[in-house]
């Protein structure tokens, strides 16, 4: 199962599910799977070149942001 599949399903489960665009900035709507040998070494080559900071802060934005959806709570796992 791949992350998408899993974000779509927990909402199902009674959790809010949120799967960030970690490589918004180096290119903006990527959509790479693990399937593909030339796809797995781009991500790759993404990956290599994140930075991880500002990659940090997004996390903790798209946390905050889900923090404050309907049905949220304080709760974590």
């Amino acid at each position: 199962m791949d992350m998408r599949e899993t974000c779509d399903e927990l909402p199902h489960k009674a959790f809010i599910a949120r799967l960030p665009d970690l490589f918004w900035r180096q290119e903006p709507g990527l959509d790479l799977n693990h399937w593909s040998d030339a796809e797995w070494k781009k991500g790759l080559a993404l990956y290599a070149a994140y930075d991880r900071d500002k990659g940090v802060r997004d996390i903790v934005d798209t946390a905050h942001a889900a923090g404050q959806l309907d049905g949220a709570s304080a709760r974590s796992a």
